[in-house]
């Protein structure tokens, strides 16, 4: 089932990343080829604002794969927990997987499934939208389509590999944490568990946000370039 549902997600990235990039990469260019850019630039919007409602636009065009991955996600959550918790407990010889005899080591365990569920959950939405800005930024450099694909296939492995590297770093930052270290109790491994799951999160959204920031500022900054 674990195997399935990291399938079930990998592709499901894959395919928001190549969806959310395909509908924002000809945002700015695509107006500047139809002439209607300069239009845009001489009301009495905000500059950023402007930018702001091209974002909105694209994630309205990528809103519906999104929710089929947030909802292919969710589902899995309800079959995990609906194992864990009415399953095994009914049919099973071990009892509830999640059951503890210490009040605070189910309290903890808790808490570390929830914080985890709810990144699952939702990270497809922080992707999106970071995805989307990556490709307006694209689509500020050439008005051609061919770059713009190239550029956003560009962006997406380069993505892909800084996440990469991230998780590694990760990683290797628990590798030695745990080196040397013996928990004694199961109580104080979970309470470890739990501010590793807790920072990763914090890690994950930081990540998304900053490079979302960043290439809506980029966007800007080269869309209003005085010619």
């Amino acid at each position: 089932f674990l195997a399935w549902a990291a399938l079930i997600s990998i592709l499901g990235n894959l395919l928001l990343d190549f969806v959310s990039l395909w509908v924002s990469m000809t945002a700015i260019g695509g107006e500047v080829s139809a002439g209607r850019w300069d239009l845009l630039r001489l009301t009495s919007l905000r500059e950023d604002g402007i930018v702001e409602a091209k974002h909105a636009l694209a994630q309205l065009r990528a809103w519906r794969i999104t929710l089929v991955v947030v909802g292919l996600r969710l589902g899995l959550v309800i079959i995990l927990a609906l194992h864990g918790f009415v399953l095994l407990p009914l049919f099973g010889n071990g009892g509830d997987i999640f059951g503890y005899s210490d009040f605070g080591t189910g309290v903890v365990l808790y808490t570390t499934l929830a914080i985890f569920f709810a990144v699952y959950i939702f990270e497809p939405l922080w992707r999106m939208r970071t995805q989307t800005a990556l490709g307006m930024m694209v689509s500020t450099y050439t008005r051609s389509v061919v770059y713009a694909a190239l550029g956003s296939l560009g962006m997406m492995i380069a993505v892909l590999v800084v996440q990469a590297l991230i998780i590694a770093a990760i990683g290797f930052v628990i590798s030695v944490l745990t080196r040397g270290f013996g928990y004694t109790s199961q109580l104080s491994s979970m309470c470890f568990i739990l501010v590793v799951c807790s920072a990763t999160a914090v890690i994950i959204y930081m990540f998304y946000r900053t490079v979302g920031e960043w290439a809506l500022g980029r966007t800007t900054r080269r869309a209003f370039i005085a010619d």
